[in-house]
């Protein structure tokens, strides 16, 4: 093997290595997520919405504080800004219908 091919593979060992460091520190930051709160959205009744949980933490946005969710939007906006599948989810107060996605909490 020439010294060129040498090099090649253990930049390539490298590379791979890297991308397990990366794809392992993207989960670790996942769990945390997923653990900073023990509730993902709650409803309130006298606003006819949900709240994000995660409004009062670092990983809440602007929206996460202000804007309260539909039944369909919030799930949504779990799953697309806090990347929480639909099975992670736990909804406080979401009605018990067959068919919903997520946790369900009463």
């Amino acid at each position: 093997m020439s010294a060129k091919k040498r090099k090649l593979e253990r930049a390539k060992k490298r590379l791979d290595k890297a991308k397990m460091e990366i794809e392992e520190e993207l989960r670790k930051i996942h769990d945390r997520r997923l653990r900073s709160v023990r509730i993902h959205a709650y409803y309130i009744p006298e606003k006819k919405g949900f709240k994000c949980g995660f409004a009062e933490t670092e990983y809440g946005s602007k929206d996460c504080r202000e804007l309260i969710y539909s039944p369909a939007e919030i799930v949504e906006h779990l799953e697309r800004i806090h990347s929480i599948s639909r099975k992670e989810q736990i909804i406080k107060g979401w009605n018990n219908k067959p068919g919903k996605h997520g946790k369900k909490m009463n």
